[in-house]
Order: C-alpha cells, then sequence, then structure tokens
C-alpha cells in the first residue's frame, strides 16, 4: 500500500505588506552579532540584527507592525520596524551637513548626501536617484521620506 502524503499549504508573508511581530527575545550569533528574535503572526520565527535599531526603544515581549522590506533569493526575510519619529511619505526639515562618496561594487563613484533630522543623524539622499544642484547649499530643507531601511532614513527631493 502506497503512503500519500497531504502537505499543508504553507502561509507566506508577502514583499512590502506590514504584518504584526511580537519581538520575543535577543539572541547573540556566534560572530557576537545581536539579533531580536521575533514571531510571526504565522508562529514562524525571524532575526533582525539589532545594530540598525539601537535608537528604536523595542521592548521585549511587545508586538510591532513590520513592513517586509524584502525576501531574498533564499527565502531570508528582512523586515522593518516602525521608525519612532518619521514616517514614510511625510515631509521633515532636515540639514544638509556631508556629502559621502562610495565606490559601488561596479567601480562606479556613487554620491550620497546626508542630512541629519530633529530626531536622527541617517538620513539620506542618493544623487543616483534624484535631481539636485551640483552645489547643494549647507541649512535646513525640506524633504519627504521616500523610504526607511536598516534604521536609515532615504529622502526624496
Amino acid at each position: 500500500m502506497k503512503k500519500v502524503f497531504k502537505y499543508r499549504k504553507k502561509l507566506r508573508l508577502i514583499q512590502g505588506q506590514s504584518y504584526l511581530f511580537k519581538f520575543h527575545k535577543k539572541v547573540i550569533s556566534p560572530d557576537r552579532s545581536e539579533y531580536f528574535v521575533v514571531i510571526g503572526p504565522f508562529g514562524d520565527k525571524h532575526l533582525i540584527p539589532s545594530e540598525y535599531y539601537s535608537f528604536y526603544k523595542l521592548e521585549l515581549g511587545k508586538s510591532y507592525l513590520c513592513r517586509v522590506d524584502k525576501i531574498n533569493c533564499l527565502g531570508r526575510i528582512f523586515m522593518e520596524p516602525p521608525h519612532p519619529y518619521y514616517k514614510e511619505n511625510n515631509s521633515y526639515l532636515f540639514e544638509y551637513f556631508e556629502q559621502i562618496q562610495e565606490i559601488q561594487k561596479s567601480g562606479d563613484l556613487y554620491n550620497q548626501y546626508r542630512f541629519r533630522g530633529k530626531y536622527s543623524d541617517n538620513a539620506f539622499l542618493d544623487r543616483k536617484h534624484t535631481k539636485l544642484p551640483d552645489k547643494l547649499k549647507f541649512g535646513f530643507h525640506s524633504f519627504k521620506i521616500q523610504k526607511i531601511s536598516k534604521g536609515r532614513v532615504y529622502l526624496e527631493h
């Protein structure tokens, strides 16, 4: 007699959607990185690196509505807890104070403009995705928040 296996349809998280995740505990990996262990809406566990969210004041035992930022080809899920001060698609005043030049993996030179907000120094404007004057004036500018990823605020002009 053949055995018949019935596979239960696995519920999946959808990239770009937000779900309630319970922040269960913190663990330290063998490479000395600290992670939050979060329990998803379907009972599955995920890891979120705590280094990006040190100023978020996330409390263990509480649930937060996190956005699924990315699901890579290996099935690893990256999620973003809610920023304590800023919301995407809202405008805020930020002060321009630094230009950073980085070399991408492709070898291209890449400019980032760094801004300081009322609550964070981690606000960035990418030259590649925006149309800016060649010389951005130092001082305060109003920007809309395009996205928040890994605790960094990305602005659009």
